[in-house]
């Protein structure tokens, strides 16, 4: 039992760290969130945030969600995404389905670890889009840190894979 729990711990580190090594340094850009791997069943929110680009589009985004612990180990959440660019009407722009399924009980192994799905629609131009990717929390006293990776899937598009990742020190 000791040497099946040393494998799984080992099994575990080693997908977060070539997560981790499989995206490149610049896809840090894209990143307005990190997320932990934690889900609580029965917790209700809701989300709303807003991010602002400060380039020659000047765009402004906000995302409206709201969300549900569905079970242990589950959560989804369903957002309504408003973009806005310098001299246009904002509008309605993106659907989103967010679930997050937490693997692993907290403290449990050397790194708790999640899994994070979304599926996001672009309303005007009829394009879905696919991401997928582990989200991983270690624990210390007193500082924690997450990491995020995303691979971004665009059906039909010529180069339709792009890495996200995000971390956080708290």
């Amino acid at each position: 039992p000791a040497t099946s729990l040393a494998r799984t711990k080992l099994r575990i580190f080693l997908l977060a760290v070539s997560g981790a090594l499989l995206l490149p340094a610049s896809a840090y850009a894209g990143i307005d969130k990190v997320y932990d791997p934690y889900v609580d069943e029965g917790e209700f929110e809701i989300e709303f945030r807003g991010v602002h680009q400060f380039d020659d589009e000047d765009e402004h985004k906000e995302r409206l969600g709201i969300g549900y612990g569905v079970t242990s180990f589950w959560f989804i959440e369903g957002y309504a995404i408003f973009e806005q660019e310098s001299g246009h009407r904002g509008g309605l722009e993106e659907v989103e389905l967010e679930n997050k399924f937490q693997l692993t009980e907290r403290g449990e192994y050397w790194v708790d670890v999640g899994v994070l799905t979304e599926l996001e629609r672009k309303l005007d131009q009829e394009v879905w889009e696919f991401k997928f990717g582990p989200l991983f929390q270690k624990r210390q006293r007193p500082p924690s840190g997450d990491g995020n990776q995303k691979p971004v899937v665009v059906p039909g598009a010529r180069d339709s894979i792009e890495g996200q990742i995000g971390r956080a020190h708290v």
